[in-house]
């Protein structure tokens, strides 16, 4: 009988990475902005598979903005746009979404945002999400369609997230340097 010894196979790597973040936002409104950078991969890890000749992940570079726009005192606009590049390979993703505020009391916050993603010439991605204080959790379910739909058989992939925002950091403490130096 033919068998496959998986556990020689085990191969862990660890990656490099860094990213920048600038974030704007108007007084006493939701209108804001995010814009980054970021790259992955700087160590361009071993990723052997079965004894392969040595394969190095190529570097990845990614830049993205979301800006969030207040249309009304209970409902925003979110746009965002991502642009991945990868050795010869790229992606690009624009989305837009309405956020609803059921409640704007602050630290009780409630929202639902409803939307959608498209990754060019790929996919469209219907988006739902569902703030409850610092708490989101979002549906999205990618659809594929473009030729690649013939490897999914036309079924998308459902993702779910969960995010925590951390509101309250405590100040660092000032210290008093030592007098003998």
């Amino acid at each position: 009988s033919l068998t496959e010894d998986f556990e020689e196979e085990i191969k862990g790597f660890s990656s490099l990475s860094g990213g920048l973040n600038m974030h704007f936002q108007l007084e006493n409104t939701r209108n804001k902005a995010d814009i980054g950078i970021g790259t992955f991969h700087l160590n361009r890890p071993s990723v052997n598979f079965f004894n392969e000749k040595d394969v190095q992940l190529p570097v990845r570079n990614n830049i993205y903005g979301i800006g969030m726009i207040e249309v009304h005192p209970k409902m925003d606009i979110r746009l965002a746009g991502m642009y991945s590049v990868q050795s010869k390979y790229q992606e690009l993703v624009l989305g837009m979404a309405l956020r609803y505020h059921l409640n704007l009391q602050r630290s009780r916050e409630v929202s639902l945002l409803l939307g959608s993603n498209f990754r060019m010439n790929d996919a469209f991605i219907p988006t739902l999400e569902l703030q409850y204080q610092a708490i989101k959790v979002g549906l999205s379910y990618d659809i594929t369609v473009s030729d690649f739909q013939l490897a999914t058989r036309r079924q998308g992939g459902p993702e779910i997230s969960i995010e925590y925002i951390i509101r309250k950091v405590e100040e660092v403490k000032v210290f008093k340097a030592c007098p003998i130096f």
